[in-house]
């Protein structure tokens, strides 16, 4: 997660609020899967829903949770895919 400037090290503390504490976890189970596409050029896509699932039902997450989760990841994914296409 260093890409989006969190480190185990990192000198502030960031706040999360209770009703995104399981998002974030999930998150941070999968936000190095990403689905890319190559040919002449190489990029990420978007996250690799599959394995969101796979973490998910690891976790034993209630099925009824899912769909705000995957609401949840959605706006992360967004948000992480324009912050890591400014690096590249």
């Amino acid at each position: 997660m260093r890409a989006f400037g969190i480190t185990p090290d990192a000198p502030t503390p960031v706040e999360v609020y209770a009703h995104n504490g399981l998002a974030l976890q999930v998150w941070a189970d999968v936000w190095n899967q990403w689905r890319w596409i190559s040919g002449m050029v190489t990029m990420r896509i978007g996250l690799d829903w599959t394995q969101v699932e796979a973490v998910m039902r690891m976790r034993a997450i209630p099925r009824g949770e899912h769909m705000s989760l995957l609401s949840a990841l959605r706006i992360m994914e967004s948000e992480a895919l324009a912050a890591l296409a400014k690096q590249e």
